[in-house]
């Protein structure tokens, strides 16, 4: 059995033409009370952010898998996709920093995930990454827009 310092949490994501390019995203989490603390932004299980505490259960070959969201930790998730080369879209990474949005790469090309904590701007954050889009530099996915 794995340490609690690299414990994951696997989130099955639906698949619709190829997108996302996974069936499913490991989120790494630490135990808390009756669930999982998730410690990273998801790239793709955008119901999901950093901080909520998730219910999950061990499959036969041992894997954590979610089962659903217990409480929000308050933090929201976005994802931006780069439309632009990276001389376009380093500044408004650079937006969302001073905002004080977190951006961490996802691993795949051109896709970066975005964590708002509670302390930040979330409409100011959101602005930034509209003005972007409406330029052509990028989209952006959040789960509460259909």
């Amino acid at each position: 059995m794995p340490d609690d310092s690299s414990l994951s949490v696997a989130v099955a994501l639906d698949v619709h033409d190829g997108w996302p390019p996974v069936p499913s995203e490991p989120l790494l989490v630490h135990p808390s009370g009756d669930g999982f603390v998730v410690d990273q932004t998801p790239a793709f299980a955008l119901d999901l952010s950093l901080g909520d505490t998730v219910a999950a259960s061990r499959g036969a070959d041992g894997t954590l898998r979610f089962e659903r969201r217990i409480t929000a930790g308050g933090h929201r998730s976005f994802r931006i996709i780069s439309l632009a080369g990276s001389d376009l879209v380093e500044p408004v990474l650079e937006r969302l920093g001073t905002l004080g949005a977190s951006v961490t790469p996802s691993g795949f090309p051109q896709l970066w995930c975005v964590d708002v904590p509670p302390r930040a701007p979330e409409p100011a954050v959101r602005a930034a990454l509209e003005e972007a889009a409406s330029r052509g530099v990028l989209e952006f996915e959040d789960p509460r827009t259909p």
